[in-house]
């Protein structure tokens, strides 16, 4: 995957352009969007995804843009091993490193940045790249509150265990220490 992720890279900052993913829906006119970068005199297009990160789903830019080559700059630093391959394709190369770009770089003002919800397109996160791992993990992210109440619970009954384990103990230790005693008189 992290290939297809430099290579939307290197494509739209050589020839310029609108990159979109496959789950990413035009529901209003691009030709409206770029008439008002136009008169905002921006020239780089984001569009905010899930955690409001500047995802890299939906992006456009003019040819040879800096935005893009400060992107590309970044990728031999980003290059790691994360062990779980979803974390590999998000940290190095995906959208968790894409939106790392966009924190740190300079001309923010030269952005339009899209909200999740907008009137222009529409993110379906149909996430087909996705392995085991990336499975595991939307269904965690899908199960928040479940999760949470679970972790809840598992905290409570370790608390209300390690009570009851030193409770326990202090009652042997107190009962030693009183048959010691016994026996030295």
């Amino acid at each position: 995957m992290t290939q297809h992720e430099i290579g939307r890279y290197v494509v739209v900052h050589h020839y310029g352009g609108i990159y979109a993913d496959l789950d990413v829906e035009r529901i209003g006119d691009i030709h409206d969007l770029l008439e008002v970068i136009f008169l905002k005199k921006q020239r780089v297009i984001l569009h905010l995804g899930n955690l409001n990160l500047a995802g890299n789903v939906f992006f456009a830019a003019p040819k040879r843009h800096p935005f893009l080559e400060h992107v590309m700059f970044g990728l031999s630093e980003s290059n790691r091993w994360y062990i779980i391959p979803y974390l590999n394709v998000m940290f190095t190369t995906g959208a968790t490193y894409f939106h790392g770009c966009y924190r740190n770089y300079r001309y923010k003002g030269e952005m339009l940045v899209l909200a999740d919800s907008n009137e222009y397109v529409l993110h379906h996160r149909a996430s087909s790249w996705l392995r085991w791992d990336g499975e595991v993990i939307v269904w965690f992210d899908k199960r928040r509150f479940i999760v949470k109440i679970s972790l809840i619970l598992l905290v409570l009954c370790t608390g209300i265990k390690i009570y009851f384990v030193l409770k326990k103990m202090r009652i042997q230790s107190k009962e030693e220490s009183e048959t010691i005693f016994k026996q030295q008189k």
